[in-house]
């Protein structure tokens, strides 16, 4: 939903009462669009979502409560940063994306 859908939308709730509170936290996304690939055909630092992470040479295995996370995501930033309009992420980098799937939330 763009701005102008938005405050349709609050128009046609009777909450229009909202949206200015809304235009302050609302920011733009970024959306990944993926397509299915071997592990072995992803070169070490690209954007993937499962599989195993390219956690640097001697970093531990996340945890939490010493259990170990599950592994989500990792998004190589050079890719996102055309997308940041917004300019709030790195410019560079990798983001590694982990879950404690215990908690079940």
């Amino acid at each position: 939903m763009d701005t102008a859908e938005i405050a349709t939308t609050l128009q046609q709730s009777g909450l229009q009462q909202l949206g200015p509170a809304l235009d302050k936290l609302m920011l733009t996304s970024i959306r990944m669009i993926t397509n299915p690939s071997f592990e072995r055909a992803i070169q070490p630092g690209q954007s993937k979502l499962g599989g195993m992470p390219d956690l640097p040479a001697g970093t531990a295995w996340p945890a939490f409560k010493g259990a170990p996370m599950e592994f989500v995501a990792q998004i190589q930033l050079a890719d996102a940063h055309t997308f940041d309009t917004a300019g709030l992420l790195p410019a560079q980098g990798l983001l590694s994306f982990f879950y404690d799937s215990s908690q079940q939330t």
